[in-house]
């Protein structure tokens, strides 16, 4: 059975202490079997969404396992 995460973010939150680094991602999931993951930066959510989609499609294309979620800026 393959298990998809389908809200997983990374990078700094700065709201909340949270590990949200990259690594920290790829071990929790791993530990909970997790094979394929919608991903999105938070830098996209808290800073500028050009740079976030950036960072989220450069991880993306390194990881075949996870798929880019973009950020869009409402305004």
């Amino acid at each position: 059975m393959q298990i998809f995460d389908a809200n997983v973010f990374f990078g700094f939150w700065s709201q909340r202490r949270l590990q949200a680094d990259l690594s920290s991602i790829k071990d929790v999931t791993a530990k909970h079997g997790v094979t394929r993951m919608l991903l999105c930066s938070l830098r996209g959510i808290y800073a500028d969404f050009s740079s976030g989609n950036k960072e989220t499609i450069e991880v993306c294309r390194k990881e075949a396992n996870m798929i880019p979620v973009a950020t869009l800026n409402p305004h």
